[in-house]
């Protein structure tokens, strides 16, 4: 008697607890629905998301224009890198080619878009005779300097007399460099003196051939290979310095280097050379002195796996 007593009152207290967890589920449930359908509640969500994720981006121009002491203003690409244009070439026509192109790579881009007072119709592309498309400005072929690393850089501007940064106000690269030579007459009047000037073009002092040598090392692998040779270069009337180096030692394949030398005679380009199988491309920055009809050459190569030093002598052609 007293167990079904029992039983009775813990099943009565079981249906109790399931009733009022019912209820607070209820309860539960109907604060959700109310929360969520609270129409003032979402409107000031979406008027605080949509407030901070506002945000006003400038346009990018694929094509602008910088200014310099000394060179006044040029044209730039999107990244503020300076583009030029040489007397090499003509209206519609690259004839940059070949070594060359490492030290002046070519600018395109597929979009122009300009500031004021830049305008878009001067601005068109070429096929160069490779397959390769080439942004014109006025018609005239743009490149890049190999040297020219940031915004600002204008390495390349005279080089070799005929490559020059973008005059926006011109409609032709400058013209190459001149020379003014002043010629002085005395007269029969000894306290007189009859001067005349004469402007003439002057070419690039610095054209010929030679020969020479190089040496260094290569660190690489955390081994040291000890590397030297013969050179064979050219140096062309736009100042275009090419050639060829021949090792004397083993594993080194024959090597081709390119540089540009400006109108001081002074050379930048690279070299590449390959060391037990590996192909290294280094830096290379010399000096040419040209007297009378001789050519000195010197300079160095550096990278990040070692250096060396070349020098020699050639015949100028000029």
């Amino acid at each position: 008697m007293n167990t079904n007593r029992f039983r009775f009152v813990y099943l009565a207290m079981t249906m109790v607890g399931l009733s009022a967890l019912l209820i607070l589920a209820g309860c539960s449930k109907k604060t959700t629905s109310t929360t969520t359908s609270n129409p003032t509640l979402y409107t000031s969500t979406t008027t605080t998301t949509t407030t901070n994720t506002s945000t006003f981006t400038t346009p990018k121009y694929s094509i602008n224009s910088n200014s310099k002491t000394g060179i006044g203003t040029y044209l730039v690409d999107g990244e503020g890198l300076t583009l030029y244009w040489t007397t090499r070439d003509a209206v519609g026509q690259s004839n940059i080619t070949g070594a060359t192109l490492a030290n002046w790579p070519i600018f395109y881009t597929s979009n122009v878009n300009v500031p004021s007072p830049l305008s878009t119709s001067d601005f068109s592309s070429i096929t160069r005779a490779d397959g390769n498309e080439q942004t014109t400005f006025k018609g005239w072929p743009l490149y890049y300097y190999v040297n020219d690393k940031v915004s600002g850089d204008t390495l390349g501007q005279g080089l070799a007399g005929v490559w020059y940064a973008v005059d926006p106000t011109l409609n032709v690269p400058p013209s190459p460099a001149i020379t003014t030579a002043t010629n002085s007459t005395t007269t029969s009047n000894p306290t007189s003196t009859s001067t005349s000037t004469t402007t003439t073009s002057s070419p690039f002092p610095y054209q010929g051939s030679g020969s020479g040598n190089w040496s260094g090392q290569i660190i690489y692998n955390y081994k040291t290979y000890n590397v030297s040779g013969t050179m064979t270069v050219a140096v062309d009337a736009n100042g275009v310095f090419s050639g060829s180096i021949v090792s004397s030692s083993g594993g080194t394949a024959d090597t081709t280097i390119t540089a540009q030398v400006d109108k001081n005679g002074n050379l930048t380009g690279t070299v590449s050379f390959t060391v037990s199988g590996i192909t290294f491309i280094t830096n290379w920055q010399g000096k040419i002195i040209a007297s009378g009809n001789s050519l000195s050459m010197q300079g160095t190569w550096t990278s990040q796996y070692g250096s060396g030093i070349f020098s020699g002598t050639g015949t100028s052609s000029k």
